[in-house]
């Protein structure tokens, strides 16, 4: 087995290992290929993704910047290799109604008012439970009218009472 073969398999591995991307970018500079730049800034997006704030523009400007020369990088390299890469990467969301970025581990994509799945809009765990606690306040709902006395495990009158 060759060196790019286990670096390859080290990645993928363990995705989050930012340091065995950059060391396995030098051996590829080392051998004149262009891929290092690819890896590169792969790496510097993930950073900048991990740390971005809800309203920091100058990061999201360099994200477009970067998301950019990926894409073009992209074009000019092999394409299996470059969905290996594109596969590791991991996902990042905004919040729609925070706004703060969150990872994709972190998203709830069913929507709280008709509980179906987002495509494309995600919340975070607060506001989802936000909007949900809003909603059953507004139809009338009360912790209290709850109570285990009263309700079977389904929600429904006790047939033992």
């Amino acid at each position: 087995m060759n060196d790019e073969s286990n670096f390859l398999e080290g990645i993928q591995a363990n995705p989050e290992d930012l340091f065995l991307r950059q060391v396995y970018a030098d051996w590829l500079e080392e051998r004149g290929d262009p891929r290092s730049e690819y890896l590169r800034i792969d790496g510097e997006l993930q950073q900048l993704m991990g740390s971005l704030a809800s309203s920091d523009s100058a990061k999201e400007e360099k994200i477009r910047n970067l998301r950019s020369r990926l894409k073009k990088l992209a074009k000019s390299l092999a394409a299996g290799w470059v969905a290996i890469f594109d596969a590791l990467r991991p996902q990042h969301f905004r919040c729609r109604a925070c706004r703060k970025v969150i990872s994709g581990k972190e998203t709830i994509d069913t929507n709280p008012y008709n509980y179906r799945k987002m495509k494309s809009t995600r919340y975070c765990r607060l506001c989802y439970e936000d909007a949900v606690r809003g909603l059953l306040s507004n139809r009338g709902y009360d912790s209290d009218s709850f109570s285990s006395n009263d309700q079977s495990y389904h929600g429904g009158a006790r047939d033992d009472v």
